[in-house]
């Protein structure tokens, strides 16, 4: 595993590069309405979104979804 600064990490199992990142990850992909919308939909529930991405096809796998939860005691302060 390597860290790619301000993007994600990438790392190869089974000989098979993957990346998981920022959606500077896919400049160079084309991504289609539908992830995005579910990108947003994701967003908008307060989660963090990465990008699973294979390489060298550049093809995306998945959207991961990452989100604290909030501490009760949180709420009185």
């Amino acid at each position: 595993v390597r860290s790619l600064s301000g993007i994600g990490i990438e790392g190869t199992i089974q000989g098979q590069q993957y990346l998981l990142g920022s959606k500077r990850i896919l400049k160079e992909l084309s991504l289609s309405a539908e992830v995005s919308s579910l990108a947003q939909v994701m967003q908008d529930k307060g989660e963090t979104v990465s990008y699973f991405v294979r390489m060298p096809d550049q093809k995306l796998l998945a959207l991961v979804g990452f989100r604290d939860q909030i501490k009760p005691e949180a709420l009185t302060t």
